[in-house]
């Protein structure tokens, strides 16, 4: 790598704004900052643009990219697997390839699931059907037979073309060292997917900064129209370019980024017990949504302790409610469902981990909606919700926490965030919150685990 690529790309200035007002382009409402809120103790944390609302700090050219100071990340495209379709022993097998995908992560390692789907234009669906003319005399054969596929391309997707990334980060004191590491771990990533049955393959620089700017300009639809190098010679940085022309975060429920209005949710996982048809049936939905997964396993002996401790807290529930049993005389063997599933899930799961080969994960599952108006905004939140409420779990908004949410979805995001994203708010309790899964039910190639249970705080709610 050479010296010019690793430069530090050059933040343009922009004119900051008055607090809790905008400042507008003169030709039409293309905002170049956000709002900010009246903070007398902290207002230099604020950020004043829309380039510093977006949380990293610099993108290379090899595609690393740097979010803190000491915390870099990679990228990965993958197609998903025709899971149904596979014989019984088929699918055994993928689940078992997907277990050790799934364990391979270390606790060092933060892992985010990023499922985009977006509204592009007409033309870019139909371009790669586009047959070249030859004039041999069949071209108007080769015409129709185009015409007939770009069709197809534009009826059977509705215009919404769907991705699936990777992204790993870790923590690491330079350039150099980060550097060494993610290409080892994007080396057994590939190999890992590729033995699934999925393709695979690692963005650079330019890839990755054409996937920002397509999440952050889903309303204009436009094509990047510069590369890497042409923006490193002009001495911009990756910010000037996928920032959207403006946020607004003012609505406790609700965002606005550029021409969009956009929310964000978490899933509650309360149900003990799901299949891959969740994520299935929601990522059938087309329409600009986005779904992100952030995974993080824990080391063995404190997965045992935290355990151990949540199975302490419930005999302690248990000792409370025959205390109570005794005083209204009545039988102390009479417990609540809910304290003896909790217990039995706890049990099993404690004993999976002494006895086989399992991991414990957290995992937070963000999902993001985006529409042109507030109304088919509400559409399609609520057949987001439909999906949800199948399959036995709770749709949280994120109360006052939408920016946080809206960085958190996308494709570059750890979970020590500057901005943080834990909450007092009662109704975002559950944010960020640790759930117990077994790796070896994956039940798709999606990644998506059964028999979940709650962190110890959450037991007793």
């Amino acid at each position: 790598m050479n010296k010019k690529q690793e430069v530090e790309p050059v933040e343009v200035s922009q004119k900051k704004i008055d607090k809790g007002t905008f400042t507008k382009q003169k030709q039409g409402w293309n905002w170049k900052s956000i709002f900010v809120k009246n903070n007398t103790n902290n207002t230099s944390s604020k950020p004043t643009t829309a380039q510093q609302t977006i949380p990293f700090e610099t993108m290379y050219y090899d595609g690393i990219c740097k979010v803190t100071s000491k915390y870099y990340t990679k990228m990965i495209e993958f197609t998903d697997v025709n899971y149904e379709l596979l014989d019984v022993e088929e699918q055994a097998e993928v689940l078992e390839l997907y277990s050790q995908f799934i364990n391979y992560f270390s606790p060092s390692i933060q892992v985010q699931l990023f499922f985009f789907h977006r509204q592009v234009n007409e033309q870019k669906l139909k371009k790669p059907f586009v047959i070249p003319l030859q004039e041999d005399g069949f071209d108007d054969i080769r015409l129709e037979f185009s015409g007939m596929l770009q069709q197809q391309a534009v009826k059977g997707t509705q215009g919404i073309v769907k991705s699936k990334y990777v992204v790993f980060g870790i923590e690491s004191a330079s350039l150099k060292e980060a550097r060494s590491k993610l290409q080892t771990i994007e080396v057994d990533i590939v190999k890992n997917l590729k033995r699934i049955g999925a393709t695979a393959r690692v963005l650079n620089g330019t890839e990755r900064m054409r996937v920002f700017h397509d999440f952050f300009h889903q309303d204009t639809m436009e094509e990047l129209s510069v590369s890497f190098s042409e923006l490193v010679r002009s001495g911009s940085s990756v910010k000037d370019v996928i920032a959207p022309s403006g946020f607004d975060f003012r609505s406790a429920t609700r965002f606005q980024m550029g021409e969009l209005f956009g929310k964000v949710f978490y899933l509650d996982m309360i149900a003990p017990q799901f299949t891959d048809e969740l994520v299935k049936n929601l990522l059938s939905i087309q329409e600009n949504i986005s779904i992100s997964m952030h995974i993080r396993t824990v080391e063995p002996l404190r997965a045992i302790k935290m355990l151990k401790e949540a199975l302490s807290n419930i005999q302690k529930m248990k000792l409370e409610e025959q205390k109570k049993a005794v005083h209204s005389g009545y039988d102390m063997d009479i417990m609540p469902p809910d304290i003896l599933l909790y217990e039995k899930d706890t049990l099993e799961l404690l004993h999976d981990l002494t006895t086989s080969n399992q991991k414990v994960v957290k995992m937070t599952f963000l999902i993001a909606c985006f529409a042109r108006s507030k109304q088919k905004l509400d559409n399609v939140t609520q057949q987001v919700s439909g999906i949800i409420q199948q399959a036995n779990c709770r749709l949280r908004p994120m109360q006052y926490l939408q920016e946080q949410g809206l960085m958190a979805v996308a494709p570059d995001w750890m979970q020590s965030n500057r901005n943080g994203t834990n909450s007092d708010n009662e109704n975002n309790s559950n944010f960020n919150s640790i759930s117990y899964t077994r790796t070896d039910d994956v039940c798709s190639s999606i990644v998506l685990w059964r028999k979940c249970i709650n962190q110890s705080d959450d037991i007793g709610r």
